[in-house]
């Protein structure tokens, strides 16, 4: 099978028994990524995930719809590579000052903050983007809902792209580009 290199770790690309997909399995295998080469723009094309052990359960995931452009794409799976970022421990709940420093930036450049419910949401001045956080989900670590949804379109109901992580997915380290 060819062998994706990196400069921190090595992937090797599975072909599948269609050519519909392709996937990437970290030499650990704990981390898998699967590509879907023909989504529709608004359907899942990226889906990535990390496991404790090679046959335990996921410990994350996220997914990244096919109109997702590909600096956004880049520079998340380039987070990855690094390695210290998807070994995130399994067990700890999101609290108010995880949310609090992920969204910070977003906070101090106006956008508008909402809350309904069980959903806060942050969006662009423009209205054209937003992050969207589920505070149900995120304390109930096997669910198959979203934590957060990071979109651009019209609204988040009609989105152009949109990036879906679970509850434990990786976020960048202090000082790292957001």
């Amino acid at each position: 099978m060819p062998t994706i290199q990196s400069q921190h770790a090595e992937l090797d690309r599975e072909r599948t028994w269609s050519d519909e997909t392709t996937h990437a399995i970290h030499e650990s295998q704990t981390l898998r990524i699967e590509c879907v080469h023909e989504a529709y723009p608004r359907e899942t094309a990226w889906t990535v995930a990390a496991y404790e052990t090679p046959v335990s359960d996921r410990m994350w995931h996220l997914t990244a719809t096919g109109a997702t452009p590909a600096p956004v794409l880049q520079t998340l799976l380039h987070h990855l590579a690094e390695g210290d970022g998807w070994d995130t421990a399994v067990g700890g709940q999101v609290e108010e000052k995880t949310v609090a420093a992920a969204t910070r930036r977003h906070t101090d450049a106006g956008w508008e903050h909402t809350v309904d419910g069980r959903w806060i949401r942050w969006t662009s001045l423009t209205g054209d983007a937003g992050v969207h956080f589920d505070a149900f989900a995120a304390q109930n670590a096997n669910s198959s809902l979203a934590t957060w949804t990071v979109w651009a379109g019209p609204d988040i109901n009609r989105a152009t792209w949109a990036i879906h992580a679970s509850p434990y997915a990786p976020r960048p380290a202090p000082g790292q580009p957001r």
